[in-house]
């Protein structure tokens, strides 16, 4: 089985950094990767992972916001984005943090 075109990118930046005196386009031949993806490739750099650096709620407050909204649905109200957001503001208050925008 051949390897995926990803995996043959990861190959020939690992080569590339083992090997400085060789090229960009030796690599790129020798991987069977397109020259211009290997370059932006190596601009970018390694991409951190993703998410989970947007925490605004501890697990006690998220649960609280949970039943509020379990609550609103059960009397058959209509939850909004903006009704949402105020128990979060609400709950964000209480524990002097600094409340979230709103986008």
């Amino acid at each position: 089985m051949s390897p995926s075109a990803r995996e043959r990118l990861i190959e020939a930046k690992k080569w590339l950094a083992d090997n400085p005196g060789e090229s960009q386009s030796a690599a790129a031949k020798i991987f069977k990767v397109n020259k211009s993806t290997l370059n932006m490739s190596i601009l970018r750099g390694d991409l951190g992972p993703c998410g989970g650096q947007n925490k605004i709620l501890t697990i006690s407050q998220e649960k609280a916001v949970y039943a509020f909204i379990k609550s609103y649905l059960e009397n058959r109200q209509v939850l909004t984005k903006e009704i949402v957001f105020k128990a979060i503001y609400f709950v964000q208050k209480q524990y002097g943090k600094p409340s979230p925008s709103f986008n």
